[in-house]
């Protein structure tokens, strides 16, 4: 191994040990079965026993001796998706490698997994796995929480189609395409200005010079505020999720109106329409994580954590 590989694994190292001492108060305290058993119930929203919880467990325990992060991810999605009760819906998965191979440390990782709604897809971005493609003990929990949260953005997709699939579907295309050139510009502004996502956009985009991919971004920038509605009005992207929807969630009975879930998934289908992006900005990220949808996913990747305190071990480095 190369003394530059050696590095980043040390620096990798590190981060699990800094990340550690800040997550003990958590990593420390093992909840007994029962309390994991309430917190697979809440995840879930159904009633999951003892038996049933240590039955799960089992099941996560197995999947966590894999070291290999493609095989790990997909084993860990396939069983969040079972347990989340979506073995037989059409939720597919996506694993975004880096760029070239590179190891990217826990103290600059960020975006872990998304779900995206319309399209019906996890995505997932292990970022700090090691060269041959083992992963960090810590790695492995942030995958396990993070799917938990994400599927539960896919239950949340569920209840709202299931409240009123029409209204829904345009709550997205609202959502999606709101204030959508402002967005796209500060996004860009951000790739422009992070070395990791520069280099990301250098090798989609196949430039080589830093300076090169940062004068087509500035071209791209001036490009959107000469044309904000092209992106505005949902001309740039097609946001029209009637057929995939449909496919996912279309063979589910409708909620009785009225009912709890019905009511919940209005108010699913109002944060859809007025969904706020974090913008890099502590303000967009207070409002972003007070929504009914991130509090309820946050929630989600919380007790998830308290699951893994039960059956895991973060300071496992390798």
């Amino acid at each position: 191994m190369s003394l530059g590989k050696k590095i980043l694994l040390g620096v990798a190292a590190t981060a699990v040990t800094i990340y550690g001492s800040v997550v003990a108060h958590r990593a420390i305290t093992k909840p007994s079965i029962e309390k994991v058993g309430l917190n697979f119930s809440e995840i879930f929203r159904r009633d999951i026993s003892k038996d049933q919880a240590q039955a799960m467990v089992n099941n996560y325990k197995d999947i966590f001796k894999i070291d290999n992060y493609k095989e790990f991810c997909t084993k860990l999605f396939e069983q969040v998706k079972k347990d989340y009760g979506y073995e037989n819906v059409d939720i597919k998965l996506l694993i975004k490698d880096l760029p070239d191979g590179e190891i990217k440390t826990i103290l600059d990782n960020t975006n872990l997994a998304s779900y995206s709604s319309r399209k019906g897809v996890v995505t997932l971005r292990p970022v700090y796995h090691i060269e041959d493609g083992a992963m960090l003990s810590s790695a492995k929990m942030d995958m396990f929480t993070s799917l938990m949260h994400e599927f539960q953005h896919a239950k949340q997709s569920e209840w709202a189609y299931r409240t009123d699939s029409a209204k829904y579907i345009e709550a997205i295309k609202k959502g999606a395409t709101d204030n959508l050139a402002e967005r796209l510009i500060k996004q860009l502004e951000r790739t422009k200005n992070n070395s990791y996502k520069l280099k990301e956009y250098m090798n989609k985009s196949k430039i080589t010079s830093e300076e090169k991919a940062k004068e087509n971004i500035d071209a791209i920038i001036k490009n959107i505020k000469n044309n904000p509605d092209y992106y505005n009005n949902g001309t740039f992207t097609n946001v029209d999720a009637t057929v995939r929807l449909n496919d996912i969630w279309g063979n589910l009975k409708k909620f009785e109106k009225g009912s709890d879930e019905y009511n919940k998934g209005l108010q699913y289908i109002e944060n859809a329409a007025n969904y706020t992006h974090p913008d890099g900005t502590k303000e967009t990220y207070d409002v972003y994580r007070a929504q009914i949808l991130e509090q309820e996913a946050f929630n989600a990747q919380d007790k998830a954590q308290e699951i893994f305190n039960y059956f895991g071990n973060i300071w496992r480095i390798f």
